[in-house]
């Protein structure tokens, strides 16, 4: 019987054993439920609903007993909100879940509060009628009666309901007891059957491991001499266990006589390959050294040959930037040329324009002194007019004084005189006023004269100077002609130096590049020596390790007994 099969079979078992545990647990714990329910739902909303009812039924008649005292209508709403109260109690516990004798007893419960209702009625009517002793005597004979049996009722309903619920109580401790018993003997059961199924297996599965322990401490300690009792016909995991740990024991034993043999020859080997590759390590050695020589020179070289590269490189830039100035300067010689070509001719055109100038300035002058000679005329003309306005203010003084002399008849004749003297005295300011214009005007025209006279001096002396200006810029322009020759095979000559030039810097450029290109090549068989070297060197020491590992293999398998 296999392993798995006796373990599936006690856990069916211990699962059988727990889903009936489980079961009866929910069994016992669905009827307490439904028996606190039952509690909850009906009974005890059953004895809280007749405890109203009597309640009710006491307040209402109290509320009566003062009605009839007091006739206080507030009474009657009192007592019939109280005896809706009662009604729809009594209807409620109708709904509730009990049984015929209860449902019974609340029928004639009903009856009776109908007889006692219409006796209140009574009652309230005769209070009404102001009928009090009728009302007294039907209230404390029949009314109080009818009530009181209504009361005994309820609480013979209370008492009963009490007793059934006190029933219930008790029918759920026992089902909760019975629950308890039985959930405890089937623990009982479990357990037996759990000890007797461990036992079971315990004897079928330990004890064959317990031996395969103790034969696998004796190989532990190296003993490989030992062998196992195999069964052709294994029934379970345990002894298919045992046959391949035996199978395991031998190929064990098999393994360590073939590494035994083994590590011998490779110790031999390893010894003669440590020979090989110390001498192989001194002659990589010596290569890497000659190696890193020849690097050391490229690389000088190298560095020579890139510092040339770069002052060939500032070189050509300088050229190149004297190329440019001396675009620039040729630029600026043409255009000093062009503006001294400009120039003379400007120059020509204002010595003729101030020969003109010249011209016109004496053409201005002999103007000017034909009109102040024209001005003396003036003053002559306002000499003599200042003379007549004079002579004609003395004759109007005379006419006055005759116009006097004539009286009453000379009157019109002294007004004439006066007009006449008046405009004689205007005359003569006026005359005053133009001597004085002229004279002013004789000034101005001479001091013109005399600043023409100084400009036309000056007009002379430009002229002079632009005369020597116009050679000055024939001079320019003939050394303008010659910089511009002189330029001109400047740049033939700096273009050629530039092409040159270049012709070095790309020769050293592929000088550099095939430098470079040698000096990369060396760097790479420098580095593949290095590491050849150091690979030679970590061979060496891996095999100095190699040789420790079998030795330290050697003394581990020495430990097992073949």
């Amino acid at each position: 019987m296999k392993i798995s099969f006796k373990f599936g079979l006690a856990n069916l078992i211990m699962v059988f054993l727990i889903i009936t545990l489980g079961s009866a647990f929910v069994i016992t714990e669905q009827k307490t439920i439904e028996g606190f329910n039952d509690l909850a739902e009906n009974n005890y909303p059953f004895q809280v609903l007749l405890k109203d009812i009597q309640a009710n039924i006491q307040g209402r008649g109290m509320s009566e007993l003062s009605f009839i005292v007091t006739q206080n209508p507030q009474y009657l709403e009192k007592i019939s909100q109280r005896t809706k109260v009662i009604q729809a109690n009594i209807q409620q516990a109708k709904t509730l879940k009990i049984d015929s004798e209860e449902r019974e007893k609340i029928d004639l419960l009903e009856k009776e509060l109908e007889a006692y209702l219409r006796l209140s009625e009574t009652v309230q009517r005769n209070v009404q009628e102001n009928d009090l002793e009728g009302a007294q005597t039907i209230h404390y004979g029949e009314e109080m009666m009818a009530a009181d049996d209504l009361i005994k009722d309820v609480d013979k309903l209370l008492e009963h309901k009490t007793e059934a619920v006190a029933t219930n109580i008790g029918n759920i401790r026992q089902i909760s007891s019975r629950g308890l018993m039985l959930a405890f003997t089937i623990t009982l059961i479990s357990i037996l059957i759990a000890a007797l199924s461990w036992l079971w297996l315990s004897r079928s599965i330990v004890s064959p491991l317990r031996n395969l322990t103790e034969i696998s401490s004796k190989i532990a300690r190296g003993d490989l001499t030992l062998k196992l009792n195999r069964r052709e016909t294994a029934k379970d995991e345990v002894q298919l266990l045992s046959n391949h740990f035996g199978i395991m024991v031998d190929n064990l034993r098999e393994l360590i006589r073939q590494v035994q043999s083994n590590a011998q020859t490779a110790k031999q080997t390893v010894d003669s390959l440590a020979g090989q590759i110390e001498g192989a390590q001194a002659a990589s050695e010596e290569v890497a050294a000659s190696i890193e020589e020849v690097a050391g020179h490229l690389h000088a070289q190298q560095n020579g040959i890139e510092g040339i590269f770069k002052a060939v490189n500032r070189t050509a830039e300088g050229i190149i930037h004297i190329e440019q100035m001396e675009k620039n300067t040729l630029d600026v010689v043409r255009q000093n040329r062009e503006r001294a070509l400009s120039g003379n001719t400007i120059n020509s055109k204002a010595i003729a324009q101030m020969k003109n100038i010249v011209l016109q300035e004496q053409h201005m002058t002999e103007k000017i002194q034909q009109l102040v000679m024209e001005s003396g005329q003036i003053q002559s003309i306002v000499e003599i007019i200042t003379g007549l306005a004079a002579q004609t203010n003395l004759l109007a003084l005379n006419a006055a004084i005759e116009a006097a002399r004539a009286g009453t008849h000379g009157q019109g004749f002294a007004v004439v005189a006066e007009e006449v003297r008046k405009l004689a005295e205007q005359s003569a300011r006026s005359a005053k006023e133009i001597a004085g214009i002229g004279s002013s005007i004789r000034e101005g025209m001479q001091n013109v004269v005399d600043v023409m006279q100084v400009t036309t001096q000056v007009v002379e002396q430009g002229m002079e100077s632009v005369r020597e200006s116009g050679e000055g810029f024939e001079h320019i322009l003939s050394a303008s002609d010659e910089a511009v020759r002189t330029v001109e095979q400047v740049n033939q000559a700096i273009q050629r130096i530039t092409s040159e030039a270049r012709v070095i810097e790309k020769t050293i450029q592929e000088i550099a590049l095939a430098s470079r290109s040698v000096n990369e090549s060396t760097e790479q068989i420098q580095a593949g020596s290095q590491e050849e070297a150091a690979t030679m060197t970590a061979l060496s020491s891996q095999m100095f390790d190699f040789v420790s590992i079998l030795q330290d293999l050697q003394k581990r398998v020495d430990q097992f007994k073949v």
